[in-house]
């Protein structure tokens, strides 16, 4: 009998461990399935975030490729206008030689006008002493006669 009550009182035991066993391993359980139900969000959550890093990577090689085309574009007229003002300054420099040119040319035909003002001055200086001559020598020679 009391082997039979030792083995009741293992029996109870085994009973109360495969009880426990059997509570941790479904809660273990439990536990796999919910974190596989966090795991399959998660993984849907990553999907859509690729998803949207992969619009967001186009987007930016877009704009990547926009701000490329209007980076040459600047940098083509900046070469059009450092050109243009090459030849702007080009211009303005043959027309400042040209100007001063003009100048010196307009200096010297004043002094050749001044100069050919004095000739016909003295000029009409010497007409009006011949004339005035003459008048005297008419004068001479008509008291003469």
């Amino acid at each position: 009998a009391a082997q039979k009550n030792a083995m009741e009182r293992e029996r109870e035991e085994l009973q109360v461990h495969w009880k426990a066993l059997s509570a941790d391993s479904s809660a273990k359980q439990e536990a796999a399935e919910l974190r596989g139900e966090e795991f399959e969000a998660m993984r849907e959550e990553l999907s859509q975030m690729e998803g949207v890093l992969s619009e967001a990577v186009v987007e930016l090689r877009a704009a990547q490729q926009e701000a490329a085309l209007q980076l040459a574009a600047r940098k083509r007229l900046q070469c059009e206008v450092h050109v243009c003002v090459g030849a702007f300054r080009g211009e303005l420099d043959e027309q400042r030689r040209e100007g001063a040119a003009l100048c010196e040319r307009r200096a010297a035909l004043r002094e050749v006008a001044v100069g050919l003002g004095q000739e016909l001055q003295t000029s009409v200086a010497c007409g009006d002493n011949l004339v005035s001559e003459n008048l005297g020598l008419q004068s001479e020679v008509a008291a003469y006669e």
